[in-house]
């Protein structure tokens, strides 16, 4: 954990739930980014019964997605059904499965992210992946942030050897690749495989 340091006041989530990050900041970063600033695991029980307004749900998590941009990855941890993953690039209402080789799908304007906040997002919905009532669910947020996270969409030209700019300022450790238009299989890069490997 070398350069990280222990926040003063770390950020708390949901009493008895385990909400907020541990108390952590990037001491190499111009200003002090504190991981409770850009990341939150935040768990939280499901309360919609039905869809419309009366449906959403707010999860305050002190993630700024909205200004900022961000992801959300969320598991309902009651059935066994795919996690889901939102981001702010491609909308909240457009989800991807991790554990399936399925193009994006959606959008779906009655379930879901229904909108990315300054202090984290609003749900929608009874859908089973992320607000079914009375089931719990497991949300992880990334927060694009400079060395630390970011999203990137482009389209393939077939061309090997290719260049795909990102935001990070730094070289990246993890790289996930999903094609979103045909069902394939996620790719990812890391740092200790190298760039003459890939994981499936």
């Amino acid at each position: 954990m070398r350069d990280f340091h222990k926040k003063e006041e770390p950020f708390q989530g949901v009493t008895g739930w385990g909400g907020g990050a541990t108390g952590l900041r990037m001491s190499s970063a111009a200003t002090k980014t504190y991981i409770d600033d850009v990341f939150n695991m935040y768990t939280y029980r499901g309360n919609a019964t039905g869809t419309g307004a009366e449906s959403d749900h707010q999860i305050v998590n002190g993630i700024d997605n909205s200004t900022e941009g961000g992801m959300v990855w969320i598991k309902n941890r009651n059935q066994a059904i795919s996690s889901l993953l939102f981001d702010t690039v491609r909308g909240g209402q457009v989800e991807i499965k991790s554990d399936s080789q399925q193009a994006q799908q959606g959008p779906y304007t009655d379930y879901n992210i229904k909108t990315f906040n300054t202090d984290g997002f609003t749900l929608t919905g009874n859908g089973g992946n992320t607000n079914e009532n009375n089931r719990i669910f497991m949300s992880w947020n990334f927060r694009k942030c400079a060395k630390f996270f970011d999203i990137v969409t482009y389209t393939g030209n077939g061309t090997g050897g290719r260049t795909v700019s990102h935001n990070l300022k730094s070289t990246p450790g993890v790289v996930l690749v999903k094609n979103l238009t045909d069902s394939q299989n996620w790719v990812m890069y890391h740092r200790s495989v190298g760039n003459t490997g890939a994981l499936l």
